[in-house]
């Protein structure tokens, strides 16, 4: 009799268990949900806070590249039609050195169209007279204070005899213009700036050493006057 009565009160055994089931499931659903309620915001807000930092950070960056842009005025090789170089060579790491060329043999150059015809020649005559392969430098400055690409980032160029041995890890940048007058304020600003790109840019190393070479340092080769 007792065995009759225990198995007819196990299906109301099991509404209690389900009961406390359904009641145990609810309490941790509603926590959830108040959790859930007081996270959310806190959650927006963070990721918000987030989106505008860098959407800041982005527009900070992009303010420095214009700012850059428009103080320091960069021609580029296709800007003063270069041609292609019959050869390059890269640059071992991070550049050490510096030089700077107080003059390029030429006359000096006042505005884009000037400077970018001065570019020109300078890289025919170093290719025919000198047997280089490309222009010597890689950043001339011109008396309109923009700075022209020669060789460029990361290339090899060619130094003076002396310190010929340095040119794997030397920039060379060259003073459009002549004896007849010195770097302009605008130019030594220019080659500052350029200078600030480089370290900024990881281009140049931080403790580079920096050389300014006058006409005793430079070797110019004598190009026939009559020759076209």
């Amino acid at each position: 009799m007792w065995r009759v009565l225990q198995l007819a009160l196990v299906p109301f055994r099991t509404i209690h268990a389900n009961q406390d089931n359904i009641f145990f499931w609810l309490i941790i659903l509603d926590t959830v949900l108040s959790w859930s309620r007081e996270l959310l915001p806190l959650l927006y807000n963070l990721l918000k806070r987030t989106r505008e930092k860098s959407e800041e950070e982005g527009e900070a960056m992009a303010s420095d590249d214009e700012e850059m842009d428009t103080v320091l005025e960069m021609e580029t090789r296709e800007k003063w039609y270069a041609d292609p170089p019959s050869s390059t060579k890269p640059l071992i790491g991070q550049a050490k050195y510096l030089f700077c060329a107080m003059q390029t043999e030429c006359e000096p150059c006042k505005d884009k169209q000037h400077c970018g015809s001065l570019m020109r020649e300078m890289q025919y005559e170093h290719a025919k007279y000198e047997k280089l392969p490309d222009i010597k430098y890689n950043f001339l400055i011109g008396g309109d204070g923009r700075v022209y690409e020669g060789r460029g980032w990361n290339v090899r160029p060619t130094l003076p005899q002396r310190y010929s041995d340095l040119s794997d890890q030397s920039y060379y940048i060259g003073f459009i213009g002549d004896l007849t007058e010195e770097p302009s304020e605008i130019m030594l600003e220019s080659r500052d700036l350029l200078m600030t790109h480089m370290l900024n840019s990881h281009k140049l190393n931080s403790k580079f050493l920096h050389f300014m070479l006058t006409r005793l340092d430079l070797k110019f080769v004598m190009r026939p006057k009559d020759d076209t």
